[in-house]
């Protein structure tokens, strides 16, 4: 009888012994990983923006062979797309201070139905292009209107024609205050003194 109570307290003993030895144990369970959101990875940086190639306005000084340089001071070119024709003239032109351009073709018409508007009743062709004279603000081009050698060549088939050099997508030139870049959106001209442009292609216009 004593040796079967030894047995039954032994056997408690042992139990007793590996439930404590477990919940010592389960104090050293492994802490759980962290379930906070990540930190969002930093945006990449913005793309630098094109650089446009300022070209030297010498190279566009040259006018068509039937025509007195001296009267076309400045700067002529036409776009890649040969639509637009245009000159930046320089004082001691024959329209001094006249810049603009020419188009060949337009898919939009200036307005004309408000006595306001610059093309109202105009008995002539009026809106194929966008000109200015100095500070100006700018205006449509109206058949009539003083020319110029870049405007002449965008409709001519002659030699004449490619004496006129093209301002590449991606470059500008400048005569005097006024800027001409030319893009595949179309050629922008500015005046750096008044503020006043536009922006023209086949496609739209926009004049500020």
């Amino acid at each position: 009888m004593k040796i079967s109570s030894l047995l039954v307290v032994g056997a408690l003993l042992t139990l007793l012994t590996g439930c404590a030895g477990a919940a010592a144990d389960s104090g050293n369970a492994a802490e759980p990983e962290d379930s906070s959101p990540s930190q969002p990875a930093p945006a990449p940086a913005p793309a630098p923006a094109p650089t446009t190639v300022v070209d030297d306005p010498a190279q566009f000084a040259a006018a068509p062979n039937d025509l007195d340089a001296a009267n076309w001071q400045g700067v002529h070119f036409v776009s890649p797309s040969k639509n637009e024709g245009c000159a930046i003239l320089g004082p001691e032109a024959a329209e001094p201070g006249l810049w603009g351009c020419a188009l060949a073709a337009q898919d939009w018409a200036f307005p004309r139905a408000d006595p306001a508007d610059y093309c109202y009743d105009a008995q002539i062709s009026c809106g194929y292009g966008i000109e200015v004279t100095g500070d100006d603000e700018p205006h449509p081009r109206r058949r009539g209107d003083p020319g110029f050698p870049a405007a002449i060549t965008i409709f001519s088939t002659t030699d004449d024609a490619a004496q006129i050099k093209t301002l590449e997508y991606g470059h500008s030139v400048s005569y005097g205050d006024v800027t001409c870049v030319s893009a595949e959106a179309g050629i922008s001209c500015s005046d750096s003194a008044s503020g006043h442009g536009f922006t023209v292609s086949r496609a739209s216009y926009e004049l500020h």
